[in-house]
């Protein structure tokens, strides 16, 4: 199963489904032709509500030719309540995936895939302050990303015991350590 989440910078798609999604979920426009379900979960002194919708209807979609295997669409509103300032906020994310409409499955892969997303982020922000970078011209911000990714990669696949950020700094100041990193992703 695959779904991708869709950007606004994919205009066209994002606009049709975005345009659907917004008639069902605002206007109850053909609800009986989706399927819902709906999380919630106190954490990290937050309330969060997650309200998935998933159709089967994509023939109508422009561009729909360029997807191979695409057979449905689906949206996420993620509903946070901070407890302590009292502050709601509303998210809406659109995907396009290749699952019938299956509203568990959808839930369960697109949380998967924001654990992924959000742990590898997490990491290249903690162990190469990603973030705090100042990389802006041409290429040179996405060349980074991935040598950040690659580095990042030989030093989870180094087997000591030390943390991902103390394994980048030993390699940094330690030669006969940074080759044995590079040795065990050749090895």
């Amino acid at each position: 199963m695959q779904d991708l989440g869709v950007k606004e910078s994919q205009k066209t798609l994002y606009d049709d489904i975005k345009k659907c999604f917004d008639l069902v979920i605002d206007e109850n426009f053909m609800a009986d032709k989706v399927n819902f379900i709906e999380t919630t979960e106190k954490v990290h002194g937050r309330i969060e509500t997650r309200r998935y919708w998933i159709a089967e209807e994509v023939d109508w979609l422009s561009g729909i030719e360029s997807w191979l295997d695409l057979t449905s669409i689906g949206v996420v509103e993620s509903e946070r309540h901070e407890i302590s300032t009292g502050i709601t906020s509303i998210d809406r994310r659109y995907y396009i995936a290749s699952i019938k409409k299956d509203e568990k499955l959808f839930s369960s892969a697109v949380r998967k895939h924001w654990g992924i997303e959000n742990s590898l982020n997490w990491c290249l922000d903690v162990t190469f302050r990603e973030d705090d970078s100042r990389i802006r011209q041409g290429y040179a911000a996405q060349n980074m990303a991935v040598v950040r990714h690659i580095a990042l990669n030989f030093l989870k696949k180094e087997k000591s015991k030390m943390s991902v950020r103390g394994k980048r700094k030993k390699a940094g100041w330690d030669n006969d350590y940074m080759i044995k990193v590079l040795a065990d992703v050749i090895g």
